[in-house]
């Protein structure tokens, strides 16, 4: 098999579905799993599962850190602030899980894309911090969140792309729009990582590494836009492009 076609192996991580889970959220969790090895296949990459308390497959040539719930703020060197308390769904056992994978991808110089909770989980693994909530950064968190008020696929706003990223060699500079569903957001970025893409009210919503050869991370869900919205399909034709190189 030839280097352009072999599908390299990115591995994807997400949440095991919790047992006795009712149907619904069994549904849920399993289209959301579906969205991302959906595209990564369609990219050109072999897409490997493993939520937190799988094995690790002994190999693979790429990773996707998927959404999802909350990175603990003791990770970063906070106690949960009592004033957003509420508003935190913590996932302890995936911090156990993708933590000391994005460390160890990062010392292998493994490509990784990161989205959403991802894009948080690398900041935090690499030594930056969060907003436990937008709202302590003085922004609206229902501003970030089209959950109940428009399709996954659609746009809920725009991002601006600095210009001289990886993420503008993508997607293209200035205005690009993106959907979002986040309550929390990166506050001081992790040394060695730019920023490269806010949102209107400055939010970052976009960050890559300066010392990798690919490690980007996105704060809102190129998985489920891409088959509305060609231009992040370029976000997963990277990553797998980034793996069969490596």
């Amino acid at each position: 098999m030839s280097r352009s076609t072999y599908r390299p192996r990115i591995l994807v991580t997400g949440r095991k579905v919790p047992p006795g889970a009712d149907p619904a959220t069994q549904k849920r969790l399993a289209a959301s799993a579906r969205y991302y090895t959906e595209a990564v296949w369609a990219a050109g990459g072999h897409p490997l599962l493993a939520a937190a308390g799988d094995p690790l497959p002994d190999a693979f040539d790429g990773v996707l850190l998927s959404g999802g719930a909350d990175v603990h703020p003791r990770r970063y060197g906070e106690a949960i602030d009592d004033a957003v308390r509420a508003t935190l769904t913590i996932d302890d056992a995936r911090d156990e899980l993708e933590i000391p994978l994005a460390r160890r991808a990062l010392a292998d110089d493994l490509p990784m894309l990161c989205i959403c909770r991802g894009l948080q989980v690398i900041n935090v693994a690499a030594g930056g911090t969060l907003w436990q909530d937008l709202s302590l950064a003085g922004g609206d968190p229902g501003a970030h969140n089209q959950d109940g008020r428009l399709e996954s696929w659609a746009c809920g706003h725009q991002v601006v792309v600095g210009a001289g990223s990886q993420l503008a060699e993508m997607m293209g500079e200035g205005p690009v729009g993106v959907n979002t569903f986040h309550h929390q957001a990166i506050r001081r970025p992790a040394p060695g990582f730019e920023v490269t893409a806010w949102a209107p009210d400055g939010i970052i919503e976009g960050l890559e590494s300066r010392r990798h050869r690919f490690v980007v991370g996105v704060q809102w869900h190129p998985e489920r836009l891409v088959t509305h919205h060609a231009e992040h399909r370029a976000l997963f034709a990277r990553l797998v492009e980034a793996a069969r190189r490596a």
